[in-house]
């Protein structure tokens, strides 16, 4: 009996995408002036260069990855309090192409910044439009779906 329960042990740890990741930050989503969804990153352990943005995992198989939305790329890594709007990032940040979030406003999305090729991220979040907008103004929805007023967001780095 101790042999089995061993053999399923071990099994089942060397199950799923085990990564060692560097956690360097935290990340958050608001809303900009204009209503749009703005990603909110403190890197305060070190630096992000990549922010990706990614659906959720509803109707995919198992062995499916989650389809990509957009990426958007810095031109050089980047540590400290970081703001940038999806749908118009400004100079160091530039998108590949233009993010498309899903035209279903309950529709989940994730959002990961990371220092490209280093193993390196903030820690993710995800959402859906309808609770971005939901938000009230000055606050943020962190990783654990926990909204929060953006200075709370900032100190806790």
């Amino acid at each position: 009996m101790i042999i089995g329960t061993l053999v399923v042990a071990v099994a089942a740890s060397g199950c799923g995408n085990a990564i060692d990741t560097d956690i360097v930050g935290r990340t958050a989503l608001a809303r900009d002036a204009d209503g749009s969804v703005l990603v909110l990153v403190d890197a305060c352990r070190g630096s992000v260069d990549s922010i990706g943005i990614h659906a959720g995992r509803d109707g995919l198989a198992d062995n499916e990855v989650n389809p990509t939305l957009g990426e958007i790329r810095a031109s050089s890594p980047q540590s400290g309090r970081i703001e940038v709007p999806l749908t118009a990032p400004a100079d160091p940040w530039a998108a590949d192409s233009a993010v498309q979030l899903s035209e279903d406003p309950d529709s989940l999305f994730i959002v990961i910044a990371s220092l490209k090729d280093e193993n390196a991220q903030a820690a993710q979040v995800s959402a859906t439009q309808s609770a971005v907008d939901s938000l009230p103004p000055g606050h943020v929805l962190t990783a654990s779906s926990q909204v929060v007023s953006e200075a709370e967001f900032h100190d806790a780095c």
